[in-house]
């Protein structure tokens, strides 16, 4: 792994500033590594999908651990860099969001694989989004995010939000690490921790999956309105029918959405079917 001053120097050979809008931040502590690896409980059959490897200070680690590793990275001097360091690694060049699933269809049907990354913060969302509805699903994933964002995705009644009822509905997710913002360089303006994503086995068809994730979507749309509001704008309901459902989900007529957990969303998708 790279110390800073190897990182800086190597930075000012290829002419590259690193850029926080792309989380261009890299990881000085192999404990950090360490723990995701361990996290992972990766094998030597195992297929991991590495987001962001940078300088490769995870992709290292994870070639000694994995059997194959592909790596989606959108800077082709970080491409170039991985390449030329682990030729055994599949590089993928393009924008993870969009890159993803395409990947994910190149693999043998049924085959188990896992996700791995530091994740920029302006693409937490939507990669999420992206990683969990990918008709192939992982295994598990473990991701480095903001303090901030993990928060969010941890959060529990009264302060659910959109992305903890996404992560929480398709697994359990439990922070493996915190990371201060020293132990990257350059250091970012905020902490970072690790979450490892134990993916659920959902059992319901993609239809009803969408229907759950459009209830939520519309449920949040306001968030400071009561959940009964927010439905009856969109569902084709009355008041009355919509408050049952709420109240039969074990909610006060008057809940908002942060008060919902992901099973009383379930129970509320299902009465308003």
């Amino acid at each position: 792994m790279l110390n800073a001053h190897q990182l800086k120097q190597l930075c000012e050979q290829l002419r590259l500033k690193p850029t926080k809008s792309r989380g261009q931040n890299f990881l000085l502590q192999e404990k950090s590594v360490n723990a995701m690896i361990e996290a992972l409980e990766l094998k030597n059959t195992d297929t991991v999908i590495e987001i962001g490897p940078g300088f490769g200070a995870l992709t290292e680690a994870l070639t000694r651990r994995a059997g194959t590793v592909i790596t989606l990275e959108l800077e082709q001097v970080f491409a170039d860099y991985i390449q030329s360091h682990w030729p055994n690694v599949r590089v993928e060049h393009g924008d993870a969001v969009h890159t993803l699933s395409k990947v994910v269809e190149t693999l043998p049907p049924g085959l188990p694989y896992k996700l791995a990354g530091n994740i920029p913060y302006n693409i937490t969302g939507v990669l999420l989004e992206k990683a969990f509805t990918v008709q192939h699903k992982p295994e598990c994933m473990a991701f480095m995010v903001q303090k901030e964002v993990g928060a969010r995705i941890m959060a529990q009644p009264p302060r659910m939000n959109f992305l903890s009822v996404f992560a929480q509905y398709y697994s359990t997710p439990s922070v493996i690490a915190r990371v201060p913002r020293g132990h990257f360089w350059p250091a970012p303006q905020v902490d970072s921790v690790m979450v490892l994503f134990s993916m659920h086995a959902r059992q319901e068809p993609p239809a009803a999956q969408e229907l759950f994730l459009k209830l939520v979507n519309t449920g949040f749309q306001h968030p400071r309105k009561t959940l009964k509001n927010n439905l009856t704008e969109v569902y084709e309901r009355d008041k009355n029918t919509i408050e049952a459902c709420i109240i039969s989900a074990g909610l006060k007529p008057a809940a908002r959405p942060a008060e919902v957990s992901v099973t009383q969303w379930e129970e509320i998708c299902l009465c308003l079917k």
